[in-house]
């Protein structure tokens, strides 16, 4: 390798590894090399953003739209035509109607995705728990999810008879939730914190290699 054989590679570990400096540099204090690799990070997460939905507007929307195979395309141009005068004070309570659609399609996927993918599963799971995954792992989960579920179980204080004892019993529960909740996030930490680590190991690793390439070229370059 001689230095007329720098790649696109070789250029793009250049810059990741600047980038990656100007990022460290953050250790010494806010400074503008931090601010500009800030910078660059969001205006390039934008710029991707706006050609992803660019590109997928282009290619799903406009060619059916043009082709006119579906009269149905016509309801999110009118759509976007509403949403668009938001940009104009005069008019822009018309705009409200495409703003109530989006907010009604948002909370409906949501309260779905919730309802699927979240509640239901993790409630067949808990009752599936001990023949499932045996009697103590069983067990573990089965009380693990109960009592978490008891940490955010409120009742009124001063009570009797069987609703004293139903608070305490509760009471109880949570206490037990709680700590099942500090491991539950302790892992949860750890997992980021492992995952930073990681990052960092790799982001490193790039500069060293950066470097010994530089060494090797400046090696070959002077015999």
């Amino acid at each position: 390798m001689t230095l007329d054989m720098i790649t696109l590679d070789l250029v793009g570990l250049v810059v990741g590894a600047v980038l990656v400096l100007m990022v460290f540099s953050y250790v010494l204090g806010d400074n503008a090399l931090f601010r500009l690799a800030l910078h660059i990070f969001v205006g390039a997460s934008v710029g991707y953003a706006m050609g992803l939905a660019l590109r997928l507007i282009l290619s799903r929307f406009i060619g059916p739209l043009v082709a006119g195979r579906n009269p149905l395309w016509l309801i999110p141009v009118v759509l976007v035509a509403f949403l668009l005068l938001k940009c104009l004070p005069k008019v822009a309570h018309m705009g409200n109607l495409a703003i109530g659609y989006l907010l009604g399609v948002g909370v409906a996927v949501a309260l779905s995705g919730a309802l699927l993918g979240t509640i239901i599963p993790q409630a067949g799971a808990t009752g599936r728990a001990l023949s499932a995954y045996g009697t103590r792992d069983g067990l573990i989960i089965l009380v693990g999810t109960l009592s978490t579920l008891a940490v955010f179980t409120f009742g009124a204080r001063g009570q009797r008879g069987l609703g004293r004892v139903w608070a305490k019993v509760v009471g109880g529960a949570a206490w037990v939730g709680r700590w099942f909740l500090v491991v539950a996030l302790a892992l949860g930490f750890a997992g980021a914190l492992t995952a930073a680590l990681t990052i960092l190991t790799t982001r490193a690793a790039s500069i060293f290699e950066l470097a010994s390439t530089i060494a090797g070229l400046l090696g070959l370059a002077g015999g």
